[in-house]
């Protein structure tokens, strides 16, 4: 159950005190009409979740440096097990490879292969028409008032998971 002033129940549940119209709720609103928006993977057989677009997202945007799994895993906030079960499946795709790095031989560096590459732009393309349909009508005042208090939010669980 996501709120939605159209949910007759859900507005019982708010109005009741059953269930607060709270950020939580707000988010999965938000995220569940985005998804109804692009029922498909939007990814496709490119990357089957978005961790895994994300891992490649950074690879592509270090496309020529020198990138081991251990800085995706910091730049990721990701684990270790997690990172290389990701890279493994990737590669089983033929979307990354695994190349000795020249620096320093018991490394391996992971590189995007040309099959993303060239599906790089069509991503970006998606991503950028999300951005534009979410962000319609709204004012840059408004979106830097956004774009702060949802860094604030974000800081204050990264604060909290530090003392989990």
């Amino acid at each position: 159950l996501y709120y939605n002033k159209n949910n007759s129940f859900a507005n019982e549940l708010i109005k009741g005190g059953l269930m607060p119209e709270n950020t939580f709720t707000l988010f999965r609103t938000f995220f569940m009409e985005i998804k109804s928006l692009f029922p498909r993977n939007p990814h496709g057989d490119f990357a089957e979740n978005s961790a895994q677009w994300v891992i490649l997202r950074y690879l592509i945007t270090h496309e020529g440096q020198e990138v081991t799994q251990k800085e995706i895993e910091q730049a990721t906030k990701r684990s270790r097990a997690t990172v290389s079960g990701l890279l493994d499946t990737l590669e089983k795709k033929g979307l990354v490879i695994r190349i000795p790095s020249q620096s320093d031989k018991r490394k391996k560096n992971v590189q995007v292969t040309e099959a993303v590459q060239s599906k790089h732009q069509e991503m970006m393309n998606y991503f950028t028409y999300t951005e534009s349909v979410v962000t319609k009508d709204i004012s840059e005042q408004d979106l830097q008032v956004f774009y702060r208090v949802m860094g604030q939010m974000i800081e204050n669980v990264r604060k909290e998971k530090k003392h989990v």
